[in-house]
């Protein structure tokens, strides 16, 4: 006699007083499409010409924005996307180590990138002052990003520095976090303007010219969906102590600029941009 087979229930699912989900397939979406474009763009970069330094830097930011993936998906097992009262205080802590850990590994993939992309403008002019202030940008992203990492590192009170339960127990994570995203907007800005001032004085077509500056320009999409994500962290300046509910909608921000970054740092090697390199 045949048996009806049933379908398994979902790994992850979506409640009303659970959403991890959203934050999960977000993530996973984002993880699978990046992959195979960064892998495309590196076998296209070494079909053109060796390795470099920047390309270097754009496979560490790729691996680490995995790491940091994993972290994330990792939260909604212990907790994220549900309400703080539904978790135990052993879920809460496997939680909040998580989070710590995924937020530091974010301004790493930041600063990977942004250095990476600083040493493929350096290709560009490795001279006068405009190739100065690219050194001094990059020196800029360097002391933010140590010092950012530091700061979130020890952003709640010893010996459980990890543990921002609530804005009274943490008072600096908000602040913190802020510093965080202004910088990532203000350099990004920077990194934008910067190689379009330089190719505007390279002697080539203006085709290839525009081409290679709007290719650059495109940086600008972090910045613009980095405004959201600060917006969304409101609740850590606030008496909110429902810290894991409240989290979805800034991770679902989070991921965007990351696996942007993480195919952006492969720089698009069309037939205009590699003559110039």
């Amino acid at each position: 006699m045949a048996t009806k087979s049933q379908a398994a229930p979902p790994f992850y699912p979506l409640t009303e007083d659970n959403h991890a989900a959203l934050v999960v397939v977000t993530a996973v979406i984002f993880l699978i499409y990046a992959i195979p474009g960064i892998i495309g763009k590196l076998i296209i970069r070494l079909n053109i010409k060796s390795m470099n330094d920047f390309d270097l830097g754009s496979l560490a930011a790729a691996l680490i924005y995995f790491v940091q993936t994993a972290c994330v998906v990792a939260a909604c097992n212990n907790g994220l996307g549900e309400h703080r009262d539904a978790i135990s205080e052993n879920g809460f802590n496997h939680f909040s180590k998580l989070m710590y850990a995924s937020r530091m590994l974010g301004i790493l993939v930041h600063a990977t990138t942004k250095d990476s992309l600083g040493l493929l403008i350096r290709q560009i002019d490795k001279q006068g002052g405009l190739n100065l202030a690219n050194m001094i940008l990059g020196g800029i992203i360097t002391a933010w990003a140590i010092s950012g990492i530091f700061a979130t590192a020890f952003q709640c009170p010893m010996p459980q520095p990890w543990l921002a339960d609530n804005k009274q127990q943490c008072p600096n994570q908000g602040p913190i976090f802020l510093y965080n995203g202004i910088m990532i907007i203000l350099t990004d800005i920077a990194l934008c303007i910067l190689p379009i001032a330089i190719m505007w004085e390279v002697q080539t077509s203006v085709r290839r010219k525009i081409i290679v500056m709007a290719l650059f320009g495109t940086r600008l999409i972090v910045p613009i969906i980095t405004i959201p994500e600060l917006t969304h962290a409101r609740y850590m300046f606030g008496d909110s102590d429902d810290m894991t509910w409240n989290s979805v909608s800034m991770m679902i921000w989070d991921k965007l600029p990351l696996v942007f970054l993480s195919l952006r740092a492969a720089f698009p090697v069309s037939r205009e941009s590699s003559t110039v390199f």
